[in-house]
């Protein structure tokens, strides 16, 4: 429930107002120091992503080969790839990239498994079992390989490995959402809702779903780090985001032949991709806590 704050009206009565649901978990998440550090982070990387066309000091794709392999230096801050290449500008213009396939992936992962985890959690019974035996089946194959299968099928490209990372990441979603909508499927404005007529649609969309959210929202949060490694692996295996875009994965990828002579091209990369999955897994966990009322003082 929301804290309750109290103030005087006109007349010298306290009036209590509440503090809304949204304001508390803001107020509780700005006290977890590690949160706030992985979301001011977070936010730097989207501006990065927003505005890395225009930070980037070099054209990233224009090749200069008598510059090939250089190491970082003043005019070069990160080096240049086997192509002469600008890599800080490379690795500023490929944020966006890797960050629109991890948070793609998770709006298909987290659409697909609200419909059927709602579908699922609310009516029970055999359409129940179906779905949750369906989920089985898909969990028992391990997500690389699964990542792999259905990139292999739909083929490279930055629409197709978004697709692929989200399809695979539906299961997951739906047991969240299905546990999420049990919780609530007995309660009494639930029961309300059905006893004046409402249909069990408008039932699931305004009433129960609103309510078994919380759970969906850090779980999208703490999963777009999982897109972004995701892609990186589909990409070093050539099935992923193609040339000349400069996705972190792909820089990666096109460093593996120069690891002894060169080993700042997948270094660096590699350890931007690292920097964003912690801060999302740091500020996922403090959100985690914000809105989990059992831990509200």
């Amino acid at each position: 429930m929301p804290e309750a704050t109290a103030a005087m009206n006109g007349r010298g009565e306290p009036v209590i107002r509440k503090q809304s649901q949204f304001l508390e978990v803001l107020k509780r998440l700005s006290r977890n120091k590690s949160a706030t550090i992985g979301m001011i982070i977070f936010v730097l990387v989207l501006l990065v992503a927003a505005f890395g066309d225009v930070l980037a000091p070099h054209d990233y794709a224009a090749v200069n080969p008598s510059v090939a392999n250089m190491p970082p230096c003043a005019e070069y801050w990160f080096g240049t790839d086997n192509m002469g290449r600008d890599l800080f500008s490379r690795v500023l213009v490929g944020c966006k990239w890797s960050l629109l396939i991890g948070i793609g992936a998770q709006v298909i992962a987290c659409f697909g498994g609200i419909v059927l985890g709602c579908i699922s959690g609310y009516f029970g019974g055999k359409v129940d079992q179906v779905i949750m035996r369906l989920c089985d089946v898909v969990q028992s194959i391990p997500q690389v390989l699964l990542n792999i299968t259905l990139a292999g099928v739909l083929g490279p490209g930055l629409f197709n490995t978004i697709l692929a990372l989200g399809l695979s990441g539906i299961t997951g979603s739906t047991r969240l959402m299905r546990s999420s909508i049990m919780t609530v499927r007995k309660r009494e404005y639930l029961e309300a809702a059905s006893a004046i007529n409402c249909s069990s649609f408008r039932t699931i969309v305004f009433h129960a779903l609103p309510n078994a959210f919380s759970p969906m929202i850090v779980s999208f949060t703490m999963s777009i780090g999982s897109g972004i490694i995701g892609a990186s692996e589909l990409t070093y295996l050539g099935l992923g985001v193609q040339a000349p875009n400069p996705e972190w994965g792909a820089l990666v990828t096109a460093g593996r032949d120069y690891l002894k002579t060169a080993p700042y091209m997948t270094l660096i990369p590699g350890v931007c991709i690292l920097i964003v999955v912690l801060a999302l897994n740091l500020f996922g966990d403090g959100l985690r806590d914000a809105m989990d009322p059992k831990l509200k003082k």
